[in-house]
Parts: structure tokens; sequence; C-alpha cells
């Protein structure tokens, strides 16, 4: 037997945790320029063709390529608008936020310029009256869902996102009003170049987006959390959701309650409707 034992070399676990967080990062920002790659082309091809703008810088921009004929590529604007706005987020917000909008805001704004000068094929007929209205409502679906797959990725393509995020956090309105009342602006001052119809349009690309980014980021089957306050909770609670369990909210409470998170699947199936109780509901 051996006098000398073999001495168990340390686990580098720090270079261990710095490699998979490397590894989860890279994810995180491929995903978002793919997502971001499929934006600039959702915009050539669905939107420009019907004459409508997006939301925020990205909307100035193309608002000013067609104000002057194409005389002003649209990824001009977009750079020099959201270099002011990244600073301001740098002073503002999360480090981690800023760098990853920093880079998809200057891959979107290469990729759209180099799709910009290519031909664009013509998904739809325009010349038949109802394929603008299909081609924005299309195209709203399309960039509203792959806008959720960039903020799940922990990043945004910059613009009135930024200039939202931080008014919201000063002013008592929430992000979703700001951006709406910019992009109203924008598509007041479309009505005068492009006109009410297609004004119209651009409103309509507008909620489409909005609705589709809510429900891909969210997820369609949403859960709710139940306080039941019930000498029988056991009997609803546990068909809800199998892992509640019986706790006392507040001192003195005379009957069990319990927390119960469902699936809206599982209201839907049930029939069972929810209306908001006061707040003395819950609180003596």
């Amino acid at each position: 037997m051996s006098m000398f034992k073999k001495k168990n070399r340390p686990v580098k676990i720090g270079q261990a945790k710095k490699k998979l967080f490397l590894r989860r990062e890279s994810r995180h920002v491929f995903l978002a320029l793919v997502a971001i790659t499929l934006q600039a082309l959702t915009l050539l091809w669905f939107y420009r063709p019907a004459g409508i703008v997006s939301g925020g810088v990205t909307g100035i921009s193309m608002l000013l390529n067609y104000a002057t004929g194409g005389g002003i590529q649209s990824w001009i604007p977009m750079v020099v608008l959201n270099l002011p706005l990244l600073v301001v987020a740098y002073r503002e917000l999360h480090l981690k936020f800023v760098v990853y909008t920093a880079i998809c805001t200057a891959y979107f704004s290469l990729i759209y310029a180099v799709f910009e000068n290519l031909p664009q094929p013509q998904i739809f007929d325009m010349t038949n009256p109802v394929m603008p209205l299909i081609s924005v409502i299309f195209g709203a679906v399309l960039n509203g869902a792959l806008g959720s797959i960039v903020i799940r990725n922990g990043a945004s393509t910059g613009g009135f996102d930024i200039v939202s995020l931080v008014l919201s956090r000063k002013v008592s309105f929430p992000m979703g009003t700001i951006s709406m009342a910019f992009n109203m602006i924008i598509v007041a001052a479309l009505a005068f170049v492009k006109g009410m119809e297609v004004a119209a349009l651009s409103i309509i690309a507008l909620f489409v987006c909005s609705v589709s980014f809510n429900n891909a980021l969210l997820g369609l089957n949403r859960n709710k959390t139940l306080f039941i306050i019930s000498d029988k909770w056991d009997s609803f609670a546990h068909e809800s959701s199998p892992s509640s369990t019986p706790r006392k909210w507040w001192a003195g409470a005379s009957r069990p309650t319990t927390d119960s998170v469902c699936r809206n699947l599982w209201f839907q199936q049930t029939g069972l409707r929810l209306r908001s109780a006061p707040s003395s509901c819950l609180w003596p």
C-alpha cells in the first residue's frame, strides 16, 4: 500500500460558472439578434409596401424616409436618434440591459441598412385594395412576437423603449401609455405625409403589434393567485392546485386560508369568474 495518498485536485468552480454564464449569455444575444433580423425583414416586406410606420425611433426613421422620397435612408436617423438615448440609458438603467440594447440597436441599424438597399420580394399584391390591410396585420403579428423574443432575452432595440422605461420611473404612467402617446404623434405626422388611410392602417398595426407582443411575452395560459378563506378550503384549493397548503395570512384569523396558483385554462374549464375584492376583505 502506498504511503502517499493522491491529492484531489481542487475543482475550479469559478471557471465552470464563468463558462456557463458566457454560454447562457451568448445564447441570449444570438436569439435576440435572430429575432432582430426577422424584425427588419418584417418591416421591409410587410410595412413598407403598405406605406405604414412602426413605433418609436424606427417609426420616425421610416417617416423621414417617406417624407423625403427615399432621400434619407432609414438607418441614418436610427443611429443618430439612438445614440443620445443610449447615453440616457447608461445613466439611468442597468448596465447589462444597456450593453445588450447597444448591441441590438447597432445590429438592427446595420441589418436594416443592408436589406434596405437590396431588391425586396413582393409578398402581397398591393393592387388589390384588401391586401394592404392583410399585409399590415400579418406584419404586425410577426413584429410583436419577435419583439417579445428580444425582450425575453434581456435586450431591446432602443428608441422609445428607453424613454418609456426612464419616464415610467419618474412619473405615474405605465410604459405602454407613454409609448402609445409618442407613437400617436408619429402617426399624426404620417397622416400629413401619406394621408389618413395610411395613418389608420398604422394605428391598426400598432394595436395588433401590442396585442401580439403582450401575448407572446406573457403567454396565452397565464396564472392567477387565489386567496381562499373557507372552512372547506381543501375541496376547492386542491382541485385548482395540488400544491395548495393551509396557512394563516393575518394574526387572529378564525378560519383556515390558503393560496393557490391557477392557470387561466382552469377558469375556462370550470366556468368560475373572479371579481376584484376590496382591500377590507383581506385585511381587518
